[in-house]
């Protein structure tokens, strides 16, 4: 006779079979494998014995002297391997269980709607609506769910329950009777949230209109109106049919309706007329929203399809000894959480589609959707060591988006999606075993196992799995048996990273400043010479940071300190037409007028000049600037009257206070030796190991490379001694343009016996022209 195991808690009841019991074909009655994972937690306090027995028919008995305490999380750990690979089934003992599917989103007057995929919390009292392990009231609670929590629900349960997700990775059960989810209540779209209506004119919908969407309607060239149009059809009410029905259409108090949100509600835009929104712009907006039902469908359906497909994906990038784990994990996560986030993810573009415009979303979406997965896993703590891969998996989710958002139900292309997406899965999965590795390295394995406990990971490979795997690994990267980065090399890799992402963060903000920055240098030194300006691109900006953190100990944790600490982010030069003695005066002169009253917000001065050069500025002209800053009532100026450059680099630099806390610097300099600098950044930044190529189009990169390349060879083969040749020689070349400025006879030096002759001024000169050539050409049209 077969065996056969009796669950069940809040009104719902289930049947557990082996693969081989006859009932198991039954598949009317079979329930996901996602809810009985889901459930084992409640069924360990309130069926014990029953999971004992489940445990000893299908799993081989736990090793020798397992402790006690363990017992539970190993037989945990199989029994969730059982329901997934199918050696037990669970049954529904009454009417099968719906299992939840996203809903189509129906014009006003259908029927109701099939289950939906993502839920949001409608109960806005206290005590806060308890998620709980087990669908049943008791002692059980997880946590507190607060009002408009968005939730995925994983599937309808008999009893009045449902098992959820949230996106901060808890999962478990509530009662449907707090929860708005189809189809009861099915959601216009998946990033609505709710809203309760309030009594008199605050209850009208053009006042709702107003509060939820009145900053983009007045931005947007359009009135309320149209967004009384949204609101009417996203709660299914009629506005009367007469020009001014809009102004009428109030809910009923203290109800709740659907706010669709901001991105949904602009993307509709184009689906009516502008003009008077009545009962007709209702049904123009649904008839736009047929095919976000079609869309939603076959998310849905490629998310499921994909299941099979993740083993064969996982294989491909994770070891033999961590599949099984990790297969089961990520099952788990794309099961609880991927339909939620991506809905998230595209919302905007969902609204878009609605209108008409219809153009799947790219990698930027797929980002943040790899981050819900983190998120939900418990690992959010690790994007930023991750930032590469999860840009590559972003771009792969951008291929899954363009797959399915073209499918429209076909078969064929909802397999095609599916690949893709379990493909993106896999590739997850590699990610994820090397930089937990790679984590727990910098970190040490007691700290790794602290910050991971309690989380999926840690829960799907059992904290003693988990503790011996992490020590394993660290001790293999710590003897250097493993080709991956030692703990100090790591810490370092992953702080150039997030550098290297603060930068890019930071780059468009402070750029802002720019136009007005070389407005204003234009304007106080009308006349006196051409006006240069540029902000810092983000590889310059993260070099600029790494030395600052490196050399002067600053800290750079947030786009905000980024900017703090780039000095010059936003860079203009003065290129003076007339560098005589007497013109410089007037630039001075300039200068400490615009510090006086203000236009100029100076902090230093720098006056650069190489060993025997001629500066810009003299000492009195430094001190008629510092006198300028006292008469302001500013505070003293920092000035190094006389700084050495060994390259000869001869400049004047002044450090200025831009808007918005931005930082820049302000170089005066005269056009003979501007054309040596120009040339000499060029071994600069080959010194710096800052890359010569950047900021250009693909197709350039091949024809810049065999430019740079003699340079990059040629500097890498000097010698100490020679490296103070090319120095002296580089200073000789200053001075010489300087005197030219000044109108005194001068010879060019010559370059150093033994030096590669690529490295001569006349030769970097040549190839900055034809490195600016190259970009030029690769950028017109």
């Amino acid at each position: 006779m077969s065996k056969q195991w009796v669950l069940s808690g809040g009104g719902a009841s289930y049947v557990v079979v082996l693969w081989n019991d006859p009932a198991a074909k039954d598949t009317s009655h079979r329930v996901a494998p996602t809810v009985m994972q889901l459930s084992l937690d409640g069924w360990m306090r309130t069926h014990r014995q029953a999971l004992r027995e489940m445990y000893a028919a299908c799993a081989s008995a736990p090793p020798a002297g397992t402790p006690a305490s363990q017992l539970d999380a190993l037989m945990k750990q199989r029994l969730s391997e059982a329901f997934r690979t199918g050696k037990l089934v669970g049954l529904t003992r009454a009417s099968s269980m719906a299992i939840s599917r996203p809903a189509p989103v129906l014009p006003m007057g259908g029927d109701g709607p099939p289950a939906h995929g993502v839920g949001i919390v409608m109960w806005n009292k206290t005590p806060l609506l308890q998620l709980r392990s087990s669908p049943e009231q008791g002692n059980n609670a997880l946590l507190g769910l607060k009002f408009n929590t968005p939730l995925q629900v994983i599937a309808q349960m008999p009893g009045g329950w449902l098992s959820v997700s949230t996106r901060d990775g808890h999962v478990g059960f509530v009662s449907a009777d707090y929860v708005w989810s189809a189809p009861r209540h099915p959601m216009p779209e998946p990033n609505a949230r709710l809203h309760r209506v309030a009594q008199g004119l605050e209850g009208t919908a053009i006042a709702i209109a107003e509060t939820y969407y009145g900053d983009i309607a007045h931005q947007w060239g359009s009135d309320l109106r149209f967004f009384v149009a949204v609101l009417a059809h996203a709660n299914r009410r009629p506005i009367p049919d007469t020009t001014a029905g809009w102004k009428s259409l109030a809910f009923k108090a203290d109800t709740f309706i659907w706010i669709p949100s901001k991105e949904f509600a602009k993307g509709l835009r184009g689906s009516v007329n502008s003009g008077s929104y009545s009962f007709n712009a209702v049904d123009a907006i649904a008839s736009g929203l047929r095919r976000v039902e079609q869309l939603l469908s076959d998310i849905w359906e490629a998310i499921k399809l994909s299941l099979q497909y993740i083993p064969e994906a996982v294989a491909k990038h994770v070891e033999q000894a961590l599949r099984t784990v990790l297969i089961a994990l990520l099952e788990m996560a794309v099961g609880a959480i991927l339909f939620l986030a991506i809905c998230t993810a595209v919302g905007a573009a969902l609204g878009a589609l609605a209108g008409g415009a219809g153009a799947a979303p790219g990698a930027a979406a797929g980002f943040e959707v790899g981050l819900a997965l983190l998120e939900w896993m418990g690992l959010a703590f690790l994007a930023k060591w991750i930032f590469d891969s999860l840009k590559k998996i972003g771009s792969a989710f951008g291929k899954f988006f363009g797959k399915v958002w073209d499918a429209r139900g076909d078969a064929h292309r909802l397999d095609e999606a599916a690949r893709e997406l379990a493909e993106v899965i896999g590739v997850l999965a590699g990610v994820l075993v090397e930089v937990l590795a790679l984590w727990a390295t910098a970190k040490g394995a007691a700290v790794a196992l602290r910050a991971l406990k309690g989380t999926a990971v840690e829960k799907a490979f059992g904290s003693t799995r988990l503790a011996s795997w992490l020590k394993e690994r660290t001790t293999r990267y710590s003897e250097g048996k493993s080709p991956l980065p030692g703990p100090r090399q790591t810490a370092g890799m992953v702080q150039e990273r997030y550098i290297q992402q603060l930068a890019e963060k930071a780059a468009p903000r402070y750029a802002k400043e720019l136009e007005p920055a070389r407005n204003l240098i234009a304007r106080v030194f009308k006349d006196m010479g051409a006006v240069q300006a540029r902000a810092k691109d983000a590889v310059s900006a993260a070099n600029r940071l790494q030395r600052a953190v490196k050399q002067f100990g600053a800290k750079v944790n947030t786009v905000e300190g980024a900017i703090a600490n780039l000095w010059d982010a936003i860079g203009t030069r003065l290129i003076l037409s007339d560098t005589s003695p007497a013109a410089i005066s007037r630039v001075v002169s300039r200068m400490a007028e615009a510090i006086r009253t203000g236009e100029l917000e100076v902090t230093s001065i720098n006056n650069l000049h190489g060993p025997g050069g001629k500066p810009y500025f003299t000492p009195e002209h430094l001190e008629a600037l510092q006198a300028a800053a006292f008469q302001a009532g500013k505070p003293p100026l920092t000035v190094n009257v006389s700084k050495t450059m060994e390259s000869g680099y001869t400049v004047v630099c002044a450090y200025l206070k831009h808007g918005n806390g931005v930082r820049g610097e302000l170089q005066i300099i005269g056009k003979e030796v501007l054309n040596i600098a120009n040339a000499e950044h060029i071994p600069y930044d080959v010194l710096l190991h800052k890359p010569l190529i950047r900021n250009v189009p693909e197709a350039a990169v091949a024809e810049l490379q065999a430019l740079v390349k003699p340079v990059e060879a040629a500097m890498a083969s000097l010698t100490e001694a020679q490296k103070a040749q090319y120095l002296q020689y580089l200073n000789q070349s200053y001075i010489h343009a300087r005197m030219v400025e000044l109108g005194q006879v001068s010879q060019p030096p010559p370059l150093p016996p033994g030096l590669s002759k690529v490295l001569s001024v006349e030769r970097i000169q040549a190839l900055e022209r034809s490195i600016a050539d190259i970009k030029a050409k690769s950028k017109s049209p």
